[in-house]
Parts: structure tokens; C-alpha cells; sequence
């Protein structure tokens, strides 16, 4: 059998440029589930992408967006960088 030393590397792009999500946020969302679902829509992110800018697993996001769980403090501190404000009203970016 031939063998090939040969390695293929490519940067796969973490959202297609066309890509548009069927997900709706609301309007005036009432808790930090529902935030962090508006501002990743907004920027266009998926679930998988901001669980990798938090160090949580996919599962977490998905459980805070439908309310099932919320943020464990130690989350805080990135989550109100995410958002450019403080969904708790206690805590202060630190830059």
C-alpha cells in the first residue's frame, strides 16, 4: 500500500458568510438567558461559538438561552464583557 507524509491543513470558517439563523430573540428580554441569546444572534454567533468564549460546553449555553439554568458566577466577569453590561447589577468589567 502507498503511503502519503503528506498533511492537508485548512482554517474551517466557524460561520459560513451566508448563514442565517431561523431563531427569533425577543424583543425585551426579561432574564440573562434571553440576552445572551439576543446578543449572540446579533453578532451572528452560534451556541458552540460563544461556549468557546465562555470555556463552557455547548449544552450550558443552550440550557441559560431556554432558562433551564443560569450562569455560574464564576461566568460572570465574560458574560458582561459579552453583553456591554451588567445583567447581574452588581459586578464591574475589569479591563
Amino acid at each position: 500500500m502507498p503511503f502519503c507524509h503528506i498533511v492537508l491543513t485548512a482554517s474551517k470558517p466557524t460561520t459560513p458568510r451566508n448563514w442565517v439563523s431561523g431563531q427569533k430573540a425577543k424583543k425585551r428580554p426579561k432574564n440573562i438567558g434571553e440576552k445572551l441569546k439576543a446578543r449572540r444572534l446579533e453578532l451572528r454567533l452560534r451556541q458552540v461559538d460563544v461556549a468557546i468564549l465562555f470555556g463552557v460546553h455547548r449544552g450550558s449555553v443552550q440550557n441559560w438561552e431556554r432558562g433551564v439554568h443560569t450562569p455560574d458566577p464564576s461566568h460572570a466577569a465574560p458574560i458582561v464583557e459579552f453583553l456591554g453590561c451588567d445583567p447581574f447589577g452588581k459586578l464591574a468589567v475589569r479591563r
